[in-house]
């Protein structure tokens, strides 16, 4: 009977055991999620909006950053390819699908081989053209800058 009992009890402490590593487990694993979420955040610097192609580099990077960057509802063009016609439509944020607009860190004006981008800066207005190489690619996107900070107010999609 001692012995029935004693084995029990080493059978309890065995599952107790195995139960607290399988929580220690899980408890590493959230807190490695967190630390890795933890070094892929962003840090926004206070003169953002001092230079055009600093904010646009923040404006590709950081999502949450790019939304608060756009007025929503947004009014746009974009090619119809069925009617083959520009249209004019409204973008709500929900629509809004994120930009990925490249800087050109040497000029105004680059070649990177699949397209042409051209950045344009005066005042508080920008423009960035984007004509394709040989595919169809025509965009444009304006930023203005409103109570001292860049946003994108439009942008026309002539690609066919």
């Amino acid at each position: 009977m001692k012995i029935r009992i004693l084995l029990i009890l080493l059978i309890l402490i065995s599952a107790c055991k195995q139960n607290k590593k399988d929580t220690q487990a899980v408890i590493i694993t959230d807190k490695s999620k967190s630390e890795l979420n933890n070094k892929t955040e962003i840090i926004i610097p206070e003169n953002i909006d001092s230079e055009f192609k600093l904010f646009l580099n923040f404006f590709n990077k950081d999502s949450t950053f790019q939304i608060s960057r756009v007025d929503f509802p947004i009014k746009i063009k974009d090619f119809q390819k069925v009617e083959f016609e520009l249209n004019e439509r409204i973008v709500n944020q929900s629509e809004y699908v994120l930009k990925k607009i490249s800087v050109n860190k040497t000029s105004e004006k680059e070649d990177f081989r699949e397209y042409e981008q051209t950045i344009i800066i005066e005042n508080e207005n920008a423009l960035i053209e984007i004509n394709g190489i040989e595919n169809g690619i025509a965009i444009e996107y304006e930023f203005k800058k409103i109570n001292g900070k860049w946003k994108l107010i439009t942008w026309t999609d002539q690609s066919t």
